[in-house]
């Protein structure tokens, strides 16, 4: 028996209203698992292969016969092997009705409109893009709220967009090496903390549909920012502190 899928409300607060198409297909929520219509071959292959070398490292470190960890490693392989040539034959079907397709393709190109998740229950929020067009519901207008909300000021530098990750970047370099001076953390470590090619950290949104306006709520990452190395090193030591 064919379970039926399972709707769910789309937020509308764009002022010409979103395509039926897109309205379906965002009405499925945003942890709805899309069949594939394809074997990923190369992904299963990649990580077959990741797989293989991570054993024989393992090998190599608890010193195992290499005979015996080649043979473990041809059985993987085969395995794989004859899986991937029983599923070459087979047919896989979406399960996304005509709609739900069509939706899938215009909400990309759709470039005047935003799409997101509610940061509560499995729900999309659509918006128009620019305050020009959608005022006070726009997604301009809301991130302005969370930059204020944050009390981000830009960083100008004459007359201009300063990125300051650069200069975070050296004066993180300088404090590491001050560290390494007085003895506090070995270099190896200190190489391994220096920020290297970083970019600033990202800031993401959520619309809080449980509250008037449906307001949207900052998170920043710092993935890839000065930041990170850091903050995975200190952790540790702050959570010995704290006893955690």
């Amino acid at each position: 028996m064919k379970k039926e899928k399972i709707k769910n409300e789309v937020i509308d607060l764009t002022k010409d209203g979103i395509d039926n198409d897109i309205k379906s297909y965002l009405s499925l929520g945003p942890d709805f698992c899309e069949a594939p219509t394809r074997v990923l071959y190369e992904r299963i292959i990649a990580e077959t292969e990741k797989m293989c070398t991570k054993i024989k490292r393992e090998g190599e470190i608890n010193e195992i016969d290499e005979e015996i960890v080649e043979h473990k490693i041809g059985d993987i392989r085969e395995n794989v092997k004859v899986i991937l040539e029983k599923a070459r034959h087979k047919k896989y079907k979406t399960n996304l009705t005509k709609e739900e397709l069509n939706g899938k393709k215009k909400a990309p190109q759709d470039k005047i409109k935003v799409f997101l998740p509610a940061d509560k229950g499995r729900i999309m929020v659509a918006m128009d893009r620019f305050e020009n067009e959608g005022g006070e519901q726009s997604y301009e207008y809301k991130m302005k709220q969370v930059l204020v909300d944050l009390k981000a000021k830009p960083s100008i530098r004459a007359k201009k967009d300063w990125d300051l990750t650069d200069k975070v970047c050296r004066d993180g370099t300088r404090v590491i090496e001050t560290i390494v001076e007085r003895g506090e953390i070995s270099k190896e470590d200190a190489e391994r903390l220096k920020p290297k090619d970083c970019h600033t950290p990202r800031l993401s949104r959520l619309p809080k549909i449980h509250k008037d306006g449906v307001p949207l709520r900052g998170v920043v990452s710092t993935v890839g920012s000065p930041f990170e190395k850091l903050s995975r090193f200190v952790i540790p030591i702050l959570r010995t502190i704290q006893g955690i």
